[in-house]
């Protein structure tokens, strides 16, 4: 694999115009300047796809695709994957935001402990601007420990191509978590970059679908019965953990 940067940055859109400038800025703003931003628009109604081509005609490493028909956050990371030409593979939702020394610390931290997957501690914010909270995971995570609930919040996450070649998004709920579990079934384990303070925003939308907490369980026992194959014995214990867990989350 010959890599021409050594960040792609993923990132699909879809009628995100009051939050995507932002999100990109915060990717303008780093620190670490080799990278390349794959805007994969999903037919937008909105004005965010033109605010995507206008960011690609003012600077290169911005690149603009749009999917000739809406197919889907997975498949449109999907087409970011296939066109991106970077030895890291990061992803960026195009309402989040990162701290602007997310990247450099985090591929020196990848390089230097020689790891497949990294990832970060991250802040949740509303819609308002209000803190809601910090999510700081615990510094090592292995495929045991995913099937309890996901360790990766995406907007955190670096994998190394070089070592995880061939890895794609499944049109499932939950698809990013289902992305991570079986990365980690090929990696050895993943690592949370050392920091003293969250390298990421993310935002709590009141449209947003892991807003549906009912919906969200329903993709998780999916995910157990057919989408990993476990036996109905399995599930149930996986799943009864996934909602202990989540609960322990909204009230701890």
């Amino acid at each position: 694999m010959k890599d021409s940067v050594s960040v792609s940055i993923v990132m699909p859109l879809y009628n995100a115009e009051p939050y995507f400038k932002a999100s990109v800025a915060s990717v303008l703003a780093q620190s670490y300047k080799d990278w390349e931003l794959l805007v994969v628009d999903d037919c937008s109604t909105d004005g965010s796809g033109k605010q995507a081509l206008e960011f690609s005609l003012i600077d290169s490493r911005i690149k603009y695709f749009r999917n000739p028909t809406n197919s889907g956050v997975a498949a449109s990371r999907n087409v970011a994957l296939e066109i991106a030409s970077g030895r890291f593979i990061t992803f960026l939702d195009s309402d989040d935001q990162w701290e602007f020394d997310k990247l450099e610390r985090q591929v020196d931290f990848t390089i230097s402990q020689s790891l497949s997957i990294t990832y970060c501690s991250y802040a949740r914010f509303s819609e308002s601007g209000k803190l809601l909270g910090v999510v700081n995971p615990r510094r090592k995570v292995y495929y045991k420990d995913m099937l309890f609930r996901n360790h990766i919040g995406l907007l955190t996450a670096m994998y190394d191509r070089r070592k995880l070649p061939i890895l794609k998004f499944r049109a499932v709920g939950h698809e990013d978590y289902i992305f991570w579990l079986e990365a980690l079934g090929s990696a050895h384990a993943a690592e949370c970059v050392p920091s003293n303070r969250p390298l990421a925003k993310y935002l709590v939308r009141k449209s947003s679908l892991s807003g549906n907490k009912l919906k969200a369980a329903k993709w998780q026992w999916i995910n157990y019965r057919h989408n990993m194959g476990l036996g109905y014995v399995k599930s149930v214990f996986y799943f009864t953990c996934y909602a202990f867990y989540s609960v322990l989350r909204k009230f701890g």
